[in-house]
């Protein structure tokens, strides 16, 4: 969903969204799938070029363990702050216009000056916003909801995400999945020797000098 600029106004405007998952995993280019509809609230408001939004994002992910490699749900909550700039130049003039309205009146009641100190002061605060905030640059006139979202699915969803906290994994041996009931200690059918018996061969492959890796399966002619 699109909205255009100059209809954000500093009393803000109020969206709620219910976005299919699929289209979300497009835009964002995601390796998971999500399970039903993604639901966002969002509050747009604006001062000059800067547009702040406040929401909140809920989603459940289908990711895979990074583990035992096994798909799960992955419940998504997450509430969120935003600053997006507005390139000025291209700004709707109708909406300049109301800009340069409302600082004529502010001149009208002020004294020169008070609004000498005033802008003065601004322009600090201004200046301080820009290094503190992480502020999002977006070109054109239009403020796309359904990336903004997107974004924010972004930082939130786990690097390694994990089915539980205490997953198992799988066997490195033979691959069985360890957290199956039928494994209650942790431990697959692999026999402790053979487990034994692979690790010391790994161990001497590992001190072969790879020159001569290509010897230690020749056979000599009896």
């Amino acid at each position: 969903m699109k909205i255009k600029v100059e209809d954000i106004t500093e009393a803000g405007l109020d969206f709620e969204l219910s976005t299919d998952g699929k289209e979300i995993k497009q835009v964002g280019n995601f390796d998971f799938d999500f399970s039903g509809t993604v639901n966002s609230k969002l509050r747009i408001f604006r001062s000059g070029k800067y547009v702040t939004l406040q929401g909140a994002v809920e989603a459940v992910l289908n990711p895979v363990c990074s583990r035992c490699l096994n798909d799960f749900e992955l419940p998504l909550n997450a509430d969120f702050v935003s600053t997006v700039v507005i390139d000025e130049s291209l700004l709707n003039a109708a909406d300049k216009g109301r800009t340069k309205r409302k600082k004529k009146k502010k001149e009208e009641k002020a004294t020169k000056k008070d609004e000498k100190k005033s802008s003065k002061k601004e322009l600090e605060e201004l200046e301080l916003e820009k290094e503190d905030l992480d502020l999002i640059h977006i070109e054109g006139d239009e403020l796309d909801l359904t990336l903004v979202v997107t974004e924010q699915i972004a930082l939130e969803a786990p690097i390694k995400p994990l089915c539980l906290a205490n997953c198992k994994g799988l066997c490195s041996y033979c691959g069985a999945d360890l957290n199956d009931s039928k494994y209650p200690d942790g431990q697959c059918d692999c026999a402790p020797s053979k487990k034994a018996s692979l690790s010391e061969e790994k161990a001497k492959e590992d001190k072969i000098d790879p020159r001569f890796s290509v010897l230690k399966d020749f056979k000599t002619k009896s």
